[in-house]
């Protein structure tokens, strides 16, 4: 009797395997169609999508090209106009070098004969 009870219960528990080994296979085969689904829509859909982004590349490698034109134009720009302002201040310190001692020197004697004249003016009033 219990020989026929095990056969019995492994009977059932073979049967309720089966059952549900079929049930997951049945779903693991629907999965399976819509992942199929899914890759022969994209499929379909990769050239368009491959040749759209060839092109967003190019674009890009063309902008980026441009952009390097432009800036290399702007540091040779930039490099003219620091070679420019580096001429400027060394003629600034050539021409404050060879005119500082002349021009302190007239000021000197405008400042001497001034106080010539204020003396001489100082000397005619005082004796009126």
């Amino acid at each position: 009797m219990l020989l026929e009870i095990s056969v019995l219960i492994f009977t059932l528990a073979f049967v309720l395997f089966s059952l549900f080994s079929i049930l997951y296979l049945l779903q693991l085969r629907r999965t399976a169609k819509s992942v199929e689904d899914v890759l022969l829509t994209l499929n379909k859909s990769l050239p368009a999508i491959l040749s759209k982004t060839d092109a967003i590349v190019s674009n890009l490698a063309e902008a980026s090209l441009i952009l390097k034109d432009q800036v290399s134009n702007l540091s040779r720009a930039l490099d003219q106009l620091e070679d420019m302002v580096d001429d400027i201040i060394r003629f600034e310190q050539a021409l404050k070098k060879e005119i500082e001692t002349p021009v302190m020197q007239a000021i000197g004697t405008c400042n001497a004969f001034l106080s010539g004249v204020r003396a001489f003016l100082f000397t005619l009033f005082s004796r009126s």
